[in-house]
């Protein structure tokens, strides 16, 4: 199988593209989802008003679109298998701070999927499909640490889905609110310390 290869053209399309979606979460930021006017992405992104339709219907498709990116990005935050020359707690420790770090770099994201989440259901939906993307990453973990014997031999659905939202819930606090990366570690700790006592007994070398 080939290796694809990327055309100028379709190389700055792409950065046109990123571009658009930049100045767009900025000026979500500013201005807030509902009152954002796409002249003014333009402007900020320093392109033609039309350009913006050659990527985008409109703001909402636009949003739509990154909440999408979010949800398939998400789960990227914490692979544990990647940090098997650490202790149980400091894989745990460095994969919590990846999800932390990855909600607080898309604060602006979920800022505008959260208004926008308030008057429309898709919207909703989409940030559903974060936290389920989530899930799904914290269930193949938990799951990798069990088939290795790592962890107590039957941790339940539930469980999991706990860890998840309290997860999920520090995660979004940080994207809601400017933090230094001191009070990331802190939260990272808690998190990493409540998990721990969760999944392991206390037999298992930390």
């Amino acid at each position: 199988m080939g290796v694809s290869i990327i055309t100028r053209t379709e190389k700055r399309m792409q950065e046109t593209r990123h571009k658009i979606i930049e100045c767009a979460l900025e000026e979500f930021n500013v201005a807030g989802y509902r009152k954002a006017k796409i002249s003014d992405i333009a402007e900020r992104a320093d392109i033609g008003y039309g350009t913006f339709y050659q990527y985008f219907n409109n703001k909402r498709d636009l949003l739509l679109f990154v909440g999408e990116e979010i949800s398939q990005n998400v789960g990227d935050y914490s692979y544990l298998k990647t940090y098997k020359g650490l202790g149980l707690r400091e894989r745990l420790y460095y994969g919590m701070i990846e999800i932390l770090k990855y909600y607080k770099k898309n604060s602006a994201a979920l800022a505008a999927l959260h208004e926008a989440a308030a008057s429309e259901m898709e919207f909703a939906a989409s940030i559903s499909r974060i936290h389920e993307k989530l899930f799904e990453r914290t269930s193949r973990d938990i799951n990798y640490f069990m088939k290795k014997g790592l962890c107590r031999d039957v941790v339940d659905e539930n469980i999991i889905m706990a860890l998840t939202y309290m997860i999920d819930g520090y995660a979004q606090k940080i994207a809601d609110a400017p933090k230094i990366h001191e009070d990331i570690s802190k939260i990272a700790d808690s998190l990493t310390e409540v998990a721990y006592r969760v999944l392991f007994d206390d037999n298992v070398e930390a």
